[in-house]
């Protein structure tokens, strides 16, 4: 079973005349199995030879402590895998993965300045827009109210404009976001 490793494996190995099972019997199981994790008995029914248990461990565990192999206790024993930040098994290979999204979440999506500050001129439209019926009804003698209509009217077309500044002024925000980048965290640092 002797094949290749790779080269940040192969430099981290240690050859022990003395032993029969060397590290890189250990390595070759691990780097060219088909598993995301390995046991002992695993690695010791993979390697060509009769070799003990305690055998095994020690190589297993002395490769994880060169860096070549991660480890974690389970129950009553440890498992190993590769210790590589491009492993083919982030994952178990019986989960479904969907595709990342680049698109925030909802809470992210209205914790967003921009959309505030929308969200507040849309609010304050529809609220324009109901004085400005009530001050239409009162024009045409339907209700009747402590004030004018010209002053109901007024209000509401004054609220009107307050919303949308507030909508165009988004718009703005959004604009300087996207062109200069995290507009909250660039204010903020252009005001110390």
């Amino acid at each position: 079973m002797s094949q290749e490793l790779p080269e940040w494996v192969e430099d981290r190995l240690e050859h022990d005349n003395n032993r029969d099972l060397q590290q890189r019997h250990v390595a070759e199981v691990i780097v060219n199995g088909d598993r995301p994790y390995y046991n002992v008995r695993f690695v010791r029914a993979k390697i060509k030879g009769d070799f003990d248990k305690d055998t095994v461990r020690s190589r297993l565990d002395e490769l994880a402590e060169q860096g070549v192999l991660k480890t974690e206790l389970i129950n009553r024993g440890n498992i190993y895998w590769l210790n590589e930040s491009k492993s083919d098994w982030p994952i178990p290979p019986d989960v479904e993965v969907e595709a990342s999204s680049d698109e925030p979440t909802v809470s992210e999506f209205f914790s967003r300045s921009h959309v505030i500050i929308a969200s507040i001129g849309f609010l304050g439209a529809a609220i324009a827009g109901v004085v400005v019926w009530v001050g239409t009804l009162q024009s045409g003698g339907s209700i009747t109210l402590p004030w004018t209509a010209t002053e109901i009217l007024t209000a509401g077309l004054f609220a009107m404009l307050i919303s949308y500044l507030a909508i165009f002024s988004s718009m703005v925000v959004w604009i300087l976001d996207k062109g200069i980048g995290d507009l909250d965290h660039s204010l903020v640092e252009r005001l110390r």
